[in-house]
């Protein structure tokens, strides 16, 4: 795909009346709906590094309790498959040291499609999440980790820059 475009949207409709109204809108989450095709030739992924002080505890977490697959790097190092994944750029001062350089701070969210059954879910094994609100953009919740930090949680209501799985 030509002129730097990576995201090609074959429906676009609700984004532009979600500008026009000039307000977060309910999104339809179905793969129907939401259809973007990543075809950047310079990047096939995205590796996400979070920072624990407990990261044994918190490797286990995602992999017990959120159910997410993983593959052994090695003596117990998980590497967790992703779902897609969409970023937004901030503004912001936070930084971080890694590898020599000095990168950019992100903040983790997962997306969910039916916020108060995940919530149920998440509950019925023992999780506490953090306090519900209504962001415009979603309804967010905080997951607690094991290690002390949380990672957000939220049922976007704003146009999707990938595909949700059905």
């Amino acid at each position: 795909m030509g002129g730097g475009h990576f995201l090609r949207s074959t429906r676009t409709k609700h984004r532009n009346r979600a500008a026009a109204a000039g307000r977060a809108a309910q999104v339809d989450l179905s793969a129907e709906h939401s259809k973007r095709v990543y075809d950047a030739p310079m990047f096939f992924g995205t590796h996400l590094l979070l920072r624990s002080r407990d990261a044994e505890a918190d490797r286990a977490f995602p992999r017990d309790v959120l159910e997410i697959p993983a593959v052994d790097f090695g003596e117990g190092w998980l590497i967790f498959v992703l779902p897609p994944a969409e970023m937004g750029v901030h503004p912001g001062e936070e930084q971080i040291e890694h590898g020599g350089e000095n990168l950019a701070a992100g903040t983790l969210y997962l997306m969910c499609r039916h916020f108060r059954a995940t919530m149920e879910k998440l509950a019925g094994k023992g999780v506490n999440c953090g306090p519900v609100h209504e962001a415009g953009w979603g309804m967010v919740t905080s997951i607690p980790l094991p290690g002390g930090g949380s990672v957000g949680m939220y049922e976007p209501h704003h146009p999707l820059a990938i595909e949700a799985a059905s």
